[in-house]
């Protein structure tokens, strides 16, 4: 047990040895080994100098939800045993690796606190940037100035000039003020357009001056994002031979995270087709810009469950009716420890791709800046077609209009991560902003693409018969016809799905019947029980009336919910 004092060592069995100073019998002996350890741990660290160096982040994998940075730095040390201090880390940084390259590591501990970084050179030099931008335009405005001055006072003076022969009668005098006016107001010109001149020459110089002054205060409005006081690491090094160690930090952090951005574009004409337009958006909040890292993102989340779940066997039993137990007990009982159910939260063109096992990476290839705690970072990716099917769905029950919608696979190989807030386009317009669910490769997705106006829809209780209205129907007979109207007044043919429902029921006792006309495409539409669909194909100006009837019928004496 030691601890760093400067380039000595205090032992932690010093304190034993000063008790122990109490003992006649053992003081000599004691002071004499304890004094000995001391000195043979003072030996070992008495060369060892510490050093203290910046990392800067080289590169980043950002995975959805947190990023792994690589951090790297370089100094030169001489031979021997020293104590590396690298700053500029996260406080948040979790599971550090480190590479070292011109020396062994022997240990390495976070520093104890924080420590304030260094003012980069860059940012040194911004500052510099912008007070002498500051100064130069400062002197080029009083430079103008003083010039226009000029212009000014010969405007004056040829103002002057011109009310110089006012009131003058004799001919030999206005002849001579004639002469002396024009031979002045001549000069006074001259200088007004020389200093004129001069002054939008001048003035050509400002631009670049407050181009100069904003991109210096551009960069240190943007460090002022960042932390000054940051963590850092203690490595202690074995230097074989003086020269430059490399140091490579390697650490995960929950502050920084890409999504994709999509936007789908429909064109219907002349023939259908779907373009993807893919890109990303990056943002991080690390305390620290990164300027111009290699960037990777990748579509593995380390942070998911890595193992199948636990399945616990199922105890069920049946009692007599009256010792029927409520439900809060059987809940007690799932809870019982030997037989206690898992409870399962349900939680509501310039990348190379490459494709492994477990997921794809996209790797940018080129540098790439991101602020911290600034706006996300949007970089274009790559444009698809996907190939698509385009129909429309009307709903009579719910909607007033049918919907374009359509079927598209995933041809792309890889899959497609969910997105929000993607804009669905239809032949070059915004028709809305909507989530984008994920889509594996070779999967088969329908998408909404906005109503269809023209493909108007109508749906009328024609006859019912019932008991009491309400929630509750008191007699044993309940009976419904519906007709449904379906107008396409659109310039074109659409292939049309109607979609309704009759209800079911799971006791025998209870009586469901129904018909339609024209009949059904497809009954238990996506194994839903009692949805029906209708497959049509609906021509310009053509409308399609269906008519749909059903009837319960159930024992008397029971209600029907």
């Amino acid at each position: 047990m030691c601890r760093s004092l400067g380039k000595g060592v205090a032992c932690g069995t010093f304190f034993f040895f000063a008790q122990s100073l109490s003992c006649p019998h053992n003081r000599s002996a004691i002071m004499l080994r304890c004094l000995a350890a001391i000195l043979m741990a003072w030996a070992a660290t008495a060369g060892a100098d510490e050093f203290e160096t910046l990392s800067t982040p080289q590169s980043v994998v950002l995975f959805p939800g947190f990023a792994e940075i690589t951090r790297s730095a370089e100094i030169a040390l001489p031979q021997g045993r020293h104590q590396l201090v690298v700053l500029g880390l996260a406080e948040e940084a979790q599971a550090m690796r480190v590479d070292i390259g011109g020396a062994d590591l022997l240990t390495m501990r976070w520093g104890a606190g924080l420590r304030a970084v260094p003012e980069s050179a860059a940012l040194s030099a911004a500052r510099e940037n912008l007070q002498q931008a500051e100064e130069n335009i400062a002197t080029l405005t009083d430079e103008i100035a003083a010039i226009r001055a000029i212009a000014e006072a010969a405007a004056s003076q040829m103002r002057f000039l011109d009310r110089l022969g006012e009131g003058v009668e004799t001919p030999a005098f206005v002849s001579e003020i004639s002469a002396l006016v024009g031979r002045e107001a001549t000069a006074a010109r001259s200088r007004q357009i020389n200093a004129e001149a001069q002054a939008r020459t001048l003035a050509e110089g400002l631009p670049a001056l407050q181009r100069a002054r904003e991109d210096a205060a551009l960069i240190l409005q943007e460090a002022s994002n960042e932390r000054r006081q940051r963590a850092y690491v203690v490595l202690e090094l074995d230097v074989a031979q003086a020269g430059l160690v490399s140091v490579d930090l390697r650490y995960f952090d929950d502050r920084g995270s890409w999504q994709p951005s999509y936007a789908l574009e429909l064109k219907t004409e002349p023939e259908v087709q779907l373009t993807l337009k893919r890109g990303v958006r990056v943002e991080q909040d690390t305390g620290e810009n990164w300027r111009d890292i290699a960037l990777t993102l990748s579509t593995q989340l380390p942070d998911a469950q890595n193992a199948p779940s636990l399945l616990y066997p199922q105890l069920r039993r049946f009692e007599d009716p009256q010792q029927v137990r409520s439900l809060s007990k059987y809940a007690a009982d799932a809870m019982a420890p030997a037989m206690a159910e898992p409870i399962i939260v349900e939680s509501a063109e310039g990348f190379v791709t490459q494709h492994n096992s477990v997921g794809v990476t996209y790797h940018l290839s080129h540098p790439v800046s991101v602020q911290s705690g600034g706006d996300q970072v949007e970089i274009a990716m790559d444009t698809r077609v996907l190939p698509a099917r385009l129909s429309a769905v009307a709903v009579p029950l719910r909607d007033e209009k049918a919907y374009r919608v359509v079927e598209v696979e995933n041809t792309l190989g890889e899959h497609l991560l969910a997105a929000d807030e993607v804009g669905y386009f239809v032949d070059g317009s915004l028709v809305s902003f909507a989530d984008f669910a994920e889509l594996p490769a070779g999967g088969i997705a329908s998408l909404g693409f906005g109503p269809i106006h023209g493909l108007s829809l109508k749906r009328d209780v024609v006859q019912q018969t019932e008991g009491d209205r309400g929630v509750i129907s008191r007699q044993n007979l309940q009976a419904q016809q519906v007709e449904i109207e379906v107008i396409n007044q659109t310039a074109r043919a659409w292939d049309l799905r109607v979609i309704d429902r009759v209800p079911y029921g799971e006791q025998e006792d209870l009586e469901i019947s129904w018909q339609a006309e024209p009949p059904v495409s497809v009954e238990n539409l996506d194994k839903q029980r009692g949805i029906l669909a209708w497959d049509l194909v609906l021509k310009a100006g053509e409308q399609q009336l269906i008519t749909l009837e059903h009837s319960l019928r159930w024992p008397d004496g029971k209600v029907l919910r």
